[in-house]
């Protein structure tokens, strides 16, 4: 991979270096995203200074404009994104409305948790391209894309199988990368902002001959900054470089390399337990074991519970290659492939993620370490013609696609029960066992005194140190080998048997198989005891065991469907309706398939989503707006469902508190009843005048869901324990907006806001704990009321090569939580000034 790093900057600098010679000969102007694509009527290549675009194949593959296409759309572009100065995906999508961001961290730390209509986002694509979150750098990576690499962020929402392979009823992210032009143009970003960030873009393209046949365009970032959490630092960089060569009037070839690299130190994967339940050992004179609910809600923004020695280093590089080919004016082949190639390094130590109570000096303590490399290759060939019939234009799309990913990974993590006990607290941050077996998978490492973790210089314990020495092929600890992939082919058509009137049908027949296995060892001392003064485990009388393994394997074949009609009521507005079919595997639980009873795998989950609605173009489509009502059904997720025979003790909650439930017993795997959202979707989006520009969008959402849902961070309960309830992934209500105007040929003003409803936990719950079901008394802790933040922008031309912009975030400081659990906050008052320079 060096070498082909090595072989790209290069070729980038001979080029560019060739390409001075033509300056003079192309014309002047300052426009990066300004390119004309054969056949391409309403999706651009590439989007100009409005809000919006005129039309998307996100949804279908079909050349259809945003008001013909009949799902909810919303388009994020360059400008957009730099006027409110969004610089990664985390950023984009807490904007975006109907999309719900949980943060447990700061971005690239914590793992990506993504919502739409209630369920969790997994569906991306490039280009177009099938894609997952590994192609596009992992579980934590891709919350930091950069999207200065990319000329547009489109956001389906609903459920989107004919371009993304899989029926998912939440959303689809595409992101559109920017393209070479012939005429030369180049812009350098220069900004500074809170808490010491430093970030320099840079991006420049342009005709690499004469005949303008070869172009290129080179796109870089650099980042280098702290965090409103002490003592945490981040660095990043990324790069991007794309050629087009069209040798012919009917030949096309792209080729395009990027890397993205990332390094965090000192920060936590997750934050503090905003509200712990903490017991102590048997008090023989009350009879019990003491039980305290610890409220941590008084912990400043800036307090951090990750150890200072504690990083995550990541490397992305993504290589693709198209090829376009017209037949005539109506007929086109177009092939692309990409691949992704990633390396990430995670060492964590989080103290209270599980447990915070300082009234009693104590926490929980949780640390490990994983090594993941990811490889993911997917490719798309479909055939795309257009034909007249009944005197209206028609078009047809037959292809075939799939994509496939492997994974590789070394780690050793402890994480700390689901219970603090106080009692427990010892300085090695163990909780000893005396007489059992030295097990990862045992909860041994439990709790730590406060007073030892001094602000994060607690130390790596002797255990890290010595599981770190076994990590890796030689010494191995536990290795996963995971792989899934999914291909077939599609259709979509493009029908209009009259002019008002278009019917849009398509389907995939989908293959999707998942298949994994791993190993891992335990090291025993010699006499196969852990004792409460063990903090080194030496090499000497340790032996590992590599007889614990397992595999799985999932297939998984069907069809799913696509429908849409859509009305023309005036020549700028149409009615709509759709269908979805929706189609996923059973693979929650980090990923892992879950089996039903006796073994056996559970049934794909399935399901469809219903769309109607009114949408309209106006101004030439400068302008969009929609109005829609959606129903999603999804059925055979799994549950946790007792047997009468294995339950032995039941319970009653529920809010009329007669539903029954196991407190304690044997639970496994079936499909219970499934889930249902339906609510409304209002958008708004592009040039309201030729100076004033807007995006706006209301969501209104109920969603129906079993209370027996399993607790898993895949779930649609919530990032942990289904006991702090589920409506923080899937609020009421949510309004967001942004909107700029032109005062002066000189002056740009802006100001956004998002507003979020209330959220809070059913009136009961239960929470998995060691087998045990249980109730917690003061739920109300976890409640967050509705808030709203607002952001404020101004531009000013310095002349026509230079301005200066600066962006005020969070303006009123409101203090909110990202979460339904812990105490990690959403970004104080913030502001950052910006040099841009273009030419």
């Amino acid at each position: 991979m060096n070498s082909l790093w090595q072989s790209n900057c290069l070729s980038i600098v001979i080029a560019f270096a060739f390409s001075s010679a033509y300056a003079q000969t192309v014309p002047d102007k300052v426009n990066l995203n300004e390119i004309t694509v054969k056949g391409a009527r309403n999706t651009p290549a590439q989007s100009n200074g409005n809000y919006t675009v005129k039309g998307s194949t996100s949804a279908t593959k079909l050349d259809l404009k945003l008001k013909e296409t009949p799902q909810s759309v919303t388009v994020f572009t360059q400008q957009q994104m730099q006027d409110q100065n969004l610089q990664n995906l985390d950023q984009v999508l807490e904007e975006t409305p109907g999309i719900t961001v949980l943060q447990d961290s700061v971005t690239g730390m914590g793992e990506a948790q993504y919502y739409s209509r209630g369920f969790p986002v997994d569906n991306y694509q490039l280009d177009g391209v099938l894609a997952n979150k590994y192609l596009l750098g992992g579980p934590r990576f891709i919350a930091a894309q950069d999207s200065y690499l990319y000329d547009r962020v489109e956001i389906i929402r609903g459920s989107n199988g004919l371009s993304t392979g899989v029926g998912d009823p939440a959303a689809s992210v595409n992101f559109v990368r920017k393209r070479p032009m012939a005429k030369s143009a180049g812009e350098l970003n220069l900004k500074y902002g809170s808490w010491n960030n430093k970030r320099v873009e840079f991006d420049y393209g342009g005709a690499l001959n004469k005949s303008q046949t070869l172009r290129g365009r080179i796109v870089g970032t650099w980042e280098d900054g702290d965090s409103f959490m002490d003592r945490i630092k981040r660095k990043s960089h990324a790069f991007y470089t794309v050629f087009d060569w069209t040798p012919t009037d009917k030949d096309g070839f792209t080729f395009g390399f990027s890397r993205q690299h990332r390094n965090i130190t000192g920060a936590p994967t997750k934050g503090l337990m905003r509200y712990s339940k903490v017991t102590q050992d048997y008090d023989f004179e009350l009879g019990d074991s003491p039980t305290h609910w610890i409220d941590a809600r008084d912990v400043p923004p800036s307090f951090n519970n990750g150890a200072e020695w504690t990083f995550n280093k990541a490397t992305s590089d993504n290589m693709f290659a198209e090829y376009k080919h017209h037949f005539n004016d109506h007929i086109k082949l177009q092939t692309a492939y990409t691949r992704s190639h990633t390396k990430s390094d995670l060492r964590y130590g989080d103290m209270g993620v599980n447990g915070y109570a300082p009234q009693f000096n104590a926490a929980t303590y949780d640390f490990g370490r994983e090594r993941d490399k990811y490889d993911d290759k997917a490719f798309d060939i479909h055939l795309d013609s257009r034909f007249k019939l009944f005197d209206q234009d028609q078009q047809f799309i037959v292809g075939f696609s799939g994509i496939r990913h492997t994974q590789t990974r070394d780690d050793y993590n402890f994480s700390s029960s689901g219970e603090l006990n106080v009692d427990d607290a010892k300085p090695t941050g163990i909780a000893a066992m005396t007489g059992e077996p030295i097990d990862r998978n045992f909860y041994l490492w439990q709790a730590i005194p406060l007073d030892y973790w001094n602000n994060g210089s607690y130390p790596m314990l002797g255990y890290n140190r010595a599981w770190e020495k076994k990590l890796g092929p030689d010494g191995l600890i536990s290795r996963d080998h995971l792989a899934s992939e999914q291909y077939g082919p599609y259709f979509a058509l493009k029908l209009k048997p009259a002019r008002w009137l278009t019917a849009v049908v398509g389907g995939r027949w989908l293959t999707w198989r998942d298949k994994g296995g791993g190993k891992w060892s335990f090291y025993k001392n010699k006499n196969n005891v852990i004792t409460d003064d063990t903090v080194e485990m030496p090499d000497e009388g340790y032996a590992p065991d590599h007889n614990k393994s397992s595999m799985y394997h999932d297939t998984v074949r069907k069809f799913v469907p696509y429908g849409g009609v859509i009305v023309e009521l005036t020549p700028t507005i149409n009615a709509y309706a759709s269908y979805t079919g929706i189609l996923k595997t059973n693979n929650v639980l980090r990923n892992r398939p879950a089996y039903g009873e006796g073994g056996g795998w559970l049934p794909p989950i399935t399901g469809n989503s219903k769309e109607v609605g009114i949408k309209g173009g106006l101004w030439n489509d400068r302008l969009n707006f929609a109005l829609s009502y959606f129903t999603m059904t999804q059925k055979n997720y799994p549950t946790l469902e007792p047997t009468g025979s294995r339950c032995y003790e039941w319970k009653y909650g529920g809010e009329n508190g007669n539903e029954p439930w196991c407190f304690q017993g044997d639970w496994e795997y079936g499909t219970g009843k499934g889930y249902t959202s339906r609510g409304f979707d209002i958008n708004l989006a592009g040039q309201i005048t030729p100076k004033w520009r807007m995006q706006a969008g209301f969501v209104k959402l109920k969603i129906d869901k079993p209370y027996d849902a399993p607790n898993s961070s895949n779930d649609l309960g919530d990032d942990m324990n289904l006991e702090y309830g589920g409506t923080y992934t899937a609020p009421d209500k949510t309004f967001k907006f942004f909107t700029s105007y032109d005062f002066t040929p000189k002056l740009t003003m802006g100001v956004g806001m998002r507003w979020v409803s209330g959220t809070k936990p059913k009136p009961w719950g239960h929470g998995l704990s060691n087998g045990q079901y249980y109730v917690s008394d003061k739920p109300k802790a976890l409640w967050q009321p509705s808030y709203s933040i607002w952001n404020v922008m101004a531009r000013y031309k310095i002349n026509k090569h230079a301005a200066l912009a600066v962006n005020v975030g969070n303006l009123t400081n409101k203090r909110y939580y990202t979460n339904s659990r812990s105490n990690f906050y959403g970004k104080p008052r913030n502001a950052s000034v910006a040099l841009k320079i273009k030419w």
